[in-house]
């Protein structure tokens, strides 16, 4: 332990753990710098939209149809790249840079609570392997910015001191903007003022809180506005998506190495857990597509000729994903939604199981087990070691972290605006289908808080026991 300790502990090796993470970005940045996000073509999409004075990826139509699918944050800021620099590849640079200054803000941010270079080099170290964390840096993805926002907000924690008024609007503003990029995020700051009631109630500074809520607040209203004026409804969310993924959190284990042609056209993995019999995915894949045409069936009233348009397009081409009118979205969005908790309630055994599955396969990368069986040794290397160090990472958060708040004298009262966000963020997309990248944006919170963890242990390892005071009789 004390040779950990030393090492960890390490100046040298913190300066050469920073070289390496240089030198990683680099070779990060020259791999994936002509890659592609997974939605690029729809946030591209819809920032040319913006342009054009249109919310719509399909601006260019004789009467462009209004988005009902994202909210506008990701796709202004990447307008505003395509209006300064021309191109989206300029958010490449740019988000290089938000990702340092997120790893200078999260390393501020232990130092408040746990001084040396153990927590921070720990932090390197786990970062190192993560490519799936720096590679969203070169990409059109929101994982980057948000994770920069929410370093800030940790940083410039309201808790921390008495903050000035527009110090509070703007981290009322940074939230706004961390919802327009990941509508989960809706709920988050009135999670955390409960929490700071529980855990601070006798330190709460009511101006500083109101001015971040009230503001976080006002962000919500132009595109609830915005839905009102263009679709008829109030919602500070976008009209769909929401059913279409609680709906495929519920199917995705029921049928595997499957992609799904009747809402987004999203690949349902083939887990290395199975949940149905192989024999039997065939038939689920039929009863998915059978209660797909029951839910089409009964939102088909409201299709216009302009879906119809629209439909033709799209199928030239595959920039753009389908986009239809207010009224069907609404009706299908229902329609979905009901079928969805019918499917739950026939089968909550399966569902349970599932979604307890879901929530640690947020956090580690999963093993496809077609391309396991049919590859050789080096494609399943590249599948099993991702899966290992997720696995190991996910596990120290799960028993290091608890142990050092209980006895390593790590304390909850400070620590707990990092602890609860991980929790939320996880919680939050349990109900959903699996994606886990959407947790990419947490992995520099919770690298550093196991760095913390692993710094208290060894501190509390190595102190020197109390001589005993018992005496032999």
């Amino acid at each position: 332990m004390e040779k950990i300790a030393a090492f960890l502990g390490s100046k040298r090796l913190y300066h050469a753990l920073l070289a390496l993470t240089g030198v990683s970005l680099v070779l990060v940045q020259w791999f994936w710098w002509n890659a592609e996000g997974v939605d690029q073509y729809s946030y591209v999409g819809l920032a040319n939209g913006i342009l054009h004075h249109h919310f719509s990826q399909w601006w260019d139509m004789p009467v462009p149809i209004p988005d009902t699918f994202r909210t506008p944050g990701y796709p202004l800021y990447i307008a505003a790249a395509l209006a300064l620099f021309g191109t989206w590849r300029a958010l490449a640079l740019v988000q290089l840079v938000m990702y340092l200054v997120s790893l200078h803000l999260t390393f501020r941010t232990m130092e408040r609570y746990v001084a040396g270079y153990v927590p921070r080099n720990v932090l390197l170290l786990l970062l190192l392997p993560s490519v799936n964390v720096t590679t969203l840096a070169f990409v059109v993805s929101p994982e980057i910015p948000v994770m920069f926002c929410l370093s800030v907000l940790l940083w410039a924690d309201p808790m921390r001191k008495r903050t000035h008024w527009f110090a509070a609007v703007g981290l009322g503003l940074i939230a706004g903007f961390i919802f327009q990029c990941r509508p989960v995020f809706l709920l988050f700051p009135f999670v955390r003022l409960i929490m700071d009631l529980w855990f601070r109630r006798n330190d709460l500074v009511w101006r500083t809180h109101s001015l971040v809520i009230g503001t976080f607040i006002l962000t919500l209203l132009p595109f609830g506005f915005w839905n009102k004026a263009h679709h008829g409804v109030f919602k500070v969310t976008p009209l769909e998506s929401g059913a279409g993924v609680f709906n495929l959190g519920y199917w995705a284990g029921r049928i595997p190495d499957y992609e799904e042609r009747r809402y987004f056209w999203n690949f349902t993995a083939d887990e290395m857990v199975r949940f149905v019999p192989k024999d039997s995915v065939p038939v689920e894949i039929a009863a998915y597509n059978m209660e797909w045409d029951r839910i089409d069936s009964e939102a088909a009233h409201a299709l216009t000729k302009g879906d119809s348009l629209m439909i033709v397009i799209a199928k030239r081409s595959s920039d753009r994903t389908f986009t239809f009118n207010s009224q069907y979205v609404l009706a299908r969005e229902k329609a979905v939604m009901r079928q969805t908790w019918r499917d739950i309630a026939q089968h909550p055994l399966y569902y349970l199981t599932f979604k307890a599955y879901s929530a640690v396969r947020l956090w580690v990368v999963g093993v496809d087990r077609t391309r396991f069986e049919e590859g050789g040794m080096i494609e399943r290397s590249k599948l099993v070691m991702p899966f290992l160090f997720s696995l190991v990472t996910f596990l120290a958060m799960m028993i290091l972290v608890p142990l050092a708040h209980r006895v390593g004298g790590l304390a909850l009262k400070d620590t707990y605006p990092m602890v609860i966000l991980l929790v939320y963020w996880g919680l939050i997309h349990v109900p959903f289908t699996i994606q886990t990248r959407y947790t990419t944006s947490l992995r520099m919170v919770m690298y550093g808080l196991i760095g913390m963890a692993i710094s208290v242990l060894l501190q509390r390892h190595r102190k020197p026991k109390a001589p005993s005071s018992w005496v032999a009789p």
